[in-house]
């Protein structure tokens, strides 16, 4: 039993790293845990674009709305972590 836990935790560790490991993948990853599975369906990521000196590279969404105020969120700015893996850093409706 121990061993089936501990193989589905070194599976789901691997795969977030795996997904983190280009730009769109982070992206993803961020809708997916936000705003739910099924809207990483609808998503179209276009990018990078202008860089951003705090911020990271920026990237277009279309398709993705805030799950509270509903309000699309469009821009979306990524840069690499410690461990060279791309991460989101801020997400919002204006450049």
């Amino acid at each position: 039993m121990r061993k089936k836990i501990l193989s589905a935790v070194v599976l789901i560790v691997l795969l977030v790293i795996a997904i983190h490991l280009t730009p769109a993948g982070a992206i993803r990853f961020y809708i997916a845990v936000h705003g739910g599975p099924l809207a990483v369906a609808k998503v179209v990521i276009t990018g990078p674009g202008y860089f951003d000196r705090n911020y990271g590279w920026q990237h277009i969404v279309e398709g993705y709305n805030a799950p509270v105020t509903g309000m699309e969120i469009r821009f979306f700015y990524v840069r690499r972590n410690a461990v060279w893996l791309w991460k989101v850093t801020t997400a919002g409706t204006g450049p």
